[in-house]
This record gives structure tokens, C-alpha cells and sequence, in this order.
């Protein structure tokens, strides 16, 4: 990660060349994490390749020996991509044609989203600027999903915990007073986990639902589809991230440089039965001697 001074903007250099990589555990290794990216800029791609990473050591494969064909081909299509960091340009200021004196009102909205290979959350500046709605990239953070099997709603739980605290650092690291913050999410399970006394629920969702409410409010929980839901680039790969300049990612979702009636409808969050905390009941009959054994003076006469 480099800084251009004359131009103003991040940029991203590397020096492997990816065509020359062995496709091996220990040469994918090592260009994946050839790339330094402290504020998640490049999350959204970089997460592939640990995807990657991951499957080769479920495969059990030796760090000098050539992975399997599946994971070869995903790969090579993942290095492809590699090539077009050098042309992305990031502006170091969030807004470069203003001051903070011409900011009128500033929002911070994160998106967040979970799929079984990974989750991630992105966040974003929203502010409004002589009468015109600006946005722009803060950061993001994306996680490769544990080796041990969870559920789409757990790690979408897992996506929305992590889009807290970076919603914590984003606060504490910045002077610029944020008037409103607004989490997004695509799943209506966490909403109703959000919405929901959390101590009905099992010990994973009910300690992870206390932290999210400790740090944000139900209130500021908002649904959006899946199909603008920015935060998707990093958990599917589809046809592959978009490393352009003016891609989503780095620009933020259409719907945030518009007033706030054309932002996604608010669902109101269903009641959902997932991981309830069992309630165990324990019964206890009671019940008379048919023969009162009392009234015979003889077994023989009692049988």
C-alpha cells in the first residue's frame, strides 16, 4: 500500500509475479499474504485467496506439493484478478472537494453479510455537501468462516458482531462528528435476533446478540436486499470481484447518494423459532397402591 502524495490517493504495488507462482500450498501462501491492507480496503478480494489457503490445508497437502485441480482452477482464476490492483486509485480524503466546515451532516453505514465460506462487513461514509449526497469509503473487514461447520444465520451473526466493532474503531479513531450510524444487513434472522429478548436464545446467538446491542441500538438495524448489499463482494465470488475504481465497493451502493425515501424499505423483523434455548420440564405422577397389602393376614390369600 503506497501513497501517491502528487495525486493525493492509496495505491497498490506488488512485486510477485503470479504467473510465476508454484501452485503450491507454499507459494499460494506467500502471494496472498504478499499484500498489505491495514484498512481493508482490498477485503472484498483478499478473502478469496484465503478461502483458497483454507481449502488446501483441509486437504491435507505438503507445503511443496502441487494442490488439487479444482482448487488449481480457482486459483488461476483468482491470480488473473491479482494483475488489476496496480490500477486502483483510492483518494486518502473522503471527500477532496470539500473541508469539514462544508460538511452539513455525516453518516456512517455499514454493511455486513455471511456465506458459508466467509463474512464480512464494509463501511462507509455518507455526507451531505452543498445539497448533494456524497459517499465514501472508510474500510472493511472480512474473515474466512471456521473449519467447523455453522449455519448461514450464525455466521450472518458473526458478520453483523464484526460490523460492530468496526463500527467501535471507526468511532475512536475519528474527530468528525458523526450525526447518525446505520447497520445493513440481508438477514431477517439477525434482525429478529436484534429485535428479540436475547436471553430466550442458546448461549452462541445470546452472548454475541448482548454485545451487538451494547454497541448499537435495534433501532439503527436496517434490512437491504441482497442484490445491493455491498458487503456480498466479499463472501461470494460469483464472477469475480470488481477491482474497478468506480466499482461499488469503492464508491458505495447507488441508494446511499440519494435522499433517504429511496433507501430500501424497512421490514418490520418476524419472530423466528432458530436456536431457542430449550426449556426442559420434569413431571412427576403420583399415583395409589391398587392393593392394600395392609388388609391380609396371609400372602397366600394376598396373592
Amino acid at each position: 500500500m503506497q501513497w501517491m502524495a502528487s495525486e493525493d490517493v492509496f495505491v497498490f504495488s506488488n512485486e510477485v509475479d503470479v504467473a510465476a507462482v508454484t501452485p503450491t500450498k507454499r507459494g499460494i501462501l506467500r502471494c496472498v499474504m504478499s499484500q498489505f491492507d491495514p484498512l481493508g480496503l482490498l477485503s472484498h478480494f483478499l478473502i478469496h485467496g484465503r478461502v483458497i489457503i483454507q481449502d488446501i490445508w483441509r486437504t491435507k497437502a505438503g507445503w511443496d506439493d502441487t494442490v488439487d485441480e479444482s482448487i488449481l482452477e480457482r486459483w488461476q482464476l483468482w491470480a488473473t484478478k491479482f494483475k488489476q490492483l496496480r490500477a486502483i486509485q483510492i483518494p486518502r480524503a473522503y471527500f477532496p472537494s470539500a473541508t469539514a466546515t462544508d460538511i452539513e451532516d455525516l453518516q456512517l453505514h455499514i454493511f455486513v453479510d455471511g456465506s458459508e465460506t466467509a463474512y464480512a462487513c464494509v463501511a462507509y461514509f455518507r455526507a451531505v455537501i452543498q445539497g448533494n449526497f456524497h459517499c465514501a469509503l472508510v474500510g472493511g473487514k472480512t474473515k474466512v468462516a471456521p473449519l467447523k461447520a455453522l449455519s448461514i444465520p450464525r455466521l450472518e451473526l458473526q458478520a453483523a458482531l464484526i460490523g460492530c466493532r468496526l463500527m467501535k474503531t471507526l468511532y475512536n479513531s475519528h474527530s468528525l462528528p458523526i450525526s447518525r450510524r446505520v447497520f445493513w444487513t440481508d438477514s431477517k434472522t439477525v434482525l429478529s435476533w436484534i429485535n428479540s429478548d436475547h436471553r430466550r436464545y442458546r448461549q452462541f446467538v445470546a452472548c454475541r446478540i448482548g454485545e451487538i446491542l451494547s454497541k448499537s441500538n435495534a433501532q439503527e438495524w436496517r434490512y437491504v436486499p441482497s442484490k445491493i448489499n455491498v458487503a456480498d463482494d466479499g463472501t461470494k465470488w460469483g464472477s469475480g470481484p470488481n477491482l474497478q475504481s468506480d466499482s461499488r465497493w469503492f464508491k458505495g451502493p447507488e441508494f446511499l447518494r440519494k435522499a433517504e425515501v429511496f433507501w430500501p424499505h424497512q421490514v418490520e423483523p418476524e419472530q423466528v423459532e432458530e436456536e431457542i434455548r430449550q426449556c426442559n420440564v420434569h413431571l412427576v405422577a403420583e399415583r395409589s397402591e391398587v392393593i392394600d397389602w395392609h388388609r391380609f393376614s396371609k400372602f397366600e390369600r394376598l396373592r
